[in-house]
């Protein structure tokens, strides 16, 4: 709704646009001041709209860090979990990408609706030069988001660097096995497990071995440790 301003200027006596208007101004230039929005509260506004980017931003990246950290004091040798958190991970930085478009897309629009505004309602030539500072911040904004995208990719991939050597195919690769007891496929962590004569099948990193057992030695010099000759 456009407001109706009375300034007639220098009238000595009530005119009845003064009833009518919402707002009276004892000169034209007075209602100019009135209806036309100050430059300095365009750019307070621009820069809380900044600073609540960034703080959502910001939270979101130590939201976003905790989950991870929280996931890798509870992970396990179980590669499928592993899998798990680093897909959550990809979500979340494509969300957070997703969430600092949208803000700025949001800014722009603002932006844009005000700039628009001010040129319609302000006859003076030197706001539009001030207008000037609007891309300049927009562009400071932009940096600094790309700023805190790349450093968060770079913590992502050095996380799942981490993550990839917990993974039990990583140790099967440096040439150990995983036995398992047939047919029940019970991981083999004593000797006390198998006989003589039982069927075992040894886990590769690219597939799997079935040996029978000819031979059942323990080594006392190793606590907690089992030891088998096939």
């Amino acid at each position: 709704m456009v407001p109706v301003v009375s300034a007639v200027g220098h009238e000595t006596d009530v005119t009845l646009t003064d009833f009518a208007a919402d707002v009276r101004a004892p000169t034209p230039s007075a209602a100019a001041e009135l209806v036309v929005p100050v430059l300095t509260e365009l750019a307070d506004r621009l820069e809380m709209l900044i600073g609540r980017a960034r703080q959502t931003i910001t939270a979101q990246c130590l939201d976003q860090h905790q989950r991870l950290d929280l996931a890798l004091a509870q992970m396990g040798h179980i590669r499928l979990r592993i899998l798990k958190e680093a897909q959550r991970v990809d979500e979340a930085v494509a969300g957070m990408r997703e969430a600092t478009q949208v803000k700025l897309r949001g800014a722009m629009v603002d932006i844009q609706a005000w700039t628009q505004a001010l040129m319609a309602h302000n006859p003076v030539f030197h706001v539009r030069r001030d207008l000037g500072i609007v891309p300049q911040l927009q562009s400071r904004l932009t940096v600094a988001m790309g700023h805190v995208l790349t450093q968060k990719m770079q913590l992502t991939r050095s996380t799942l660097w981490r993550l990839n050597g917990l993974s039990p195919l990583a140790i099967l690769e440096r040439g150990y096995a995983i036995l398992e007891t047939v047919p029940r496929h019970q991981i083999i962590r004593d000797v006390g497990q198998v006989a003589v004569g039982d069927e075992v099948v040894a886990r590769l990193t690219n597939g799997q071995v079935r040996c029978t057992v000819n031979d059942v030695a323990s080594n006392p010099s190793v606590s907690n440790r089992t030891g088998a000759s096939l």
